[in-house]
């Protein structure tokens, strides 16, 4: 995880030395920071689904904090009178450059073993997305949790249980509620052709909906690293 990595722990310090930079000398950098944490305070508080990738939108004005909190500190020490001025800038410059490299090397090496850890889904899922756009309609509509990489090889309408399509399914998805829950009204509501589920994941709608109307028609053992089974179901909508 993240929190395990020195890296991001000497960035969050060197962001909070930012913002304190941008308030003190570099006001015009706040706009950009508004608009960060107003996306992260809205993020949060419409409790939408998490997934990694929805933080990618603060990462300019994060990099612009840390990008300010090395040029403090760089300017904190070209100020100190402890030797001449062309040695203190030296020092100054070479603290920056040596901050900023070290950071760039070890975001390298940690891109590169994240680039090594495959997401066991990702096949697994294209895999599912392709027989689908072989073997159903254009029109057929498809419900998962999932799907970003079922609906682009399946080039078919989805139905989304985690409500990132429908807003009416987003609904569902109060404090109390879960992701079963908001499967089985989207089921309910929208009547998919096909549903691709988890095996196991949604009993209720799996011995509800799915048992009486719905049947099996492709099923793929999971991969290593994927807990589940999946499914895909062709459904009468009746």
């Amino acid at each position: 995880t993240l929190a395990n990595r020195w890296q991001y722990w000497l960035e969050l310090l060197l962001a909070l030395i930012g913002l304190a930079a941008a308030v003190w000398k570099r006001r015009s950098w706040l706009l950009l920071f508004s608009w960060t944490f107003l996306f992260f305070i809205s993020y949060s508080l419409l409790g939408v689904s998490r997934y990694f990738w929805y933080y990618a939108p603060l990462v300019p004005g994060f990099l612009a904090m840390v990008g300010l909190g090395i040029w403090l500190l760089s300017t904190i020490l070209a100020g100190l009178k402890w030797s001449g001025r062309e040695s203190q800038l030296r020092l100054s410059q070479g603290t920056g450059w040596a901050v900023i490299l070290t950071l760039s090397l070890a975001q390298g090496i940690g891109a590169w073993q994240q680039s090594q850890q495959l997401d066991a889904r990702s096949d697994l899922y294209r895999q599912v997305g392709e027989w689908l756009n072989q073997n159903t309609v254009n029109k057929a509509r498809v419900g998962a949790l999932e799907v970003g990489i079922i609906g682009y090889y399946a080039m078919r309408p989805m139905v989304d249980f985690a409500g990132l399509i429908q807003p009416n399914v987003a609904q569902q998805l109060r404090p109390e509620a879960t992701y079963a829950d908001a499967a089985r009204w989207a089921v309910e509501t929208y009547r998919p052709d096909y549903l691709v589920l988890q095996k196991g994941s949604f009993p209720a709608l799996e011995q509800g909906a799915v048992a009486h109307d719905c049947q099996l028609v492709k099923q793929y053992p999971r991969p290593q690293g994927y807990p589940y089974d999946l499914e895909v179901y062709a459904c009468t909508g009746e």
